[in-house]
């Protein structure tokens, strides 16, 4: 038998990546792009695609988690928004220091984020109704509060954090996803995860069986 040319045999490699799905698509948009424009590529433009990308990446991080282990939240939208108005009216409207600000909102996303478990897990709702009302109090609380008009000024040094050259914007999607992969390596958290995928209906008692701790009922 003559031997494969050896780029069939990378391209059948690639093919057979699970990811090859969403990688394929991206890369035939980067060339079409990058032939229809001679600047795509240039720094400066790849540093606004990571910036504009970053909230989405960060996003889709997080939901990953939840897809593999068989639910789903849609209220991190309205999560995020609402963080977003609770840092910003704290630094401009009452001179709250950044760092606190966003300690603040980092905190209110969180006690949403286990208001929804608490609805999923102990009142025992599915996780689109949960998650669809805590997006909607959340849009409203937002709405209510700012009555649909932006918070601002906000301090110069805030803005500069994702306004400079070499903005944090570029490095968070990377260093969040450096830490999901690391996460994902440790063998009880995988095991976790995969184990509540496969028996979604009683996730507490698959999370239990790779020695993590969970909510006993």
């Amino acid at each position: 038998m003559e031997k494969k040319n050896t780029a069939r045999v990378l391209l059948e490699k690639f093919v057979d990546i699970r990811e090859a799905g969403v990688l394929m698509p991206l890369l035939l948009a980067m060339i079409l792009f990058a032939a229809n424009s001679d600047k795509f590529f240039t720094v400066s433009n790849l540093s606004n695609v990571m910036r504009t990308a970053a909230f989405t990446i960060i996003t889709s991080i997080g939901q990953a988690f939840l897809i593999i282990a068989g639910s789903w939240d849609i209220s991190v939208g309205a999560v995020y928004s609402i963080g977003g108005v609770t840092a910003a009216a704290l630094m401009a409207y009452y001179n709250v220091p950044i760092g606190i600000g966003v300690v603040i909102a980092l905190v209110v996303g969180a006690l949403f984020g286990a208001f929804n478990g608490l609805l999923v897990q102990v009142i025992k709702l599915p996780p689109f109704i949960a998650t669809m009302g805590t997006m909607y109090a959340a849009r409203g609380l937002c709405t209510g509060y700012t009555k649909g008009v932006s918070v601002y000024p906000l301090p110069d040094q805030f803005l500069a954090v994702g306004q400079k050259d070499i903005s944090i914007g570029n490095y968070e999607p990377s260093v969040c996803s450096c830490d999901r992969h690391c996460d994902g390596d440790h063998r009880r958290i995988r095991s976790a995860v995969h184990h509540m995928a496969a028996n979604f209906m009683r996730p507490a008692e698959t999370a239990r069986r790779p020695g993590l701790p969970a909510f006993r009922r």
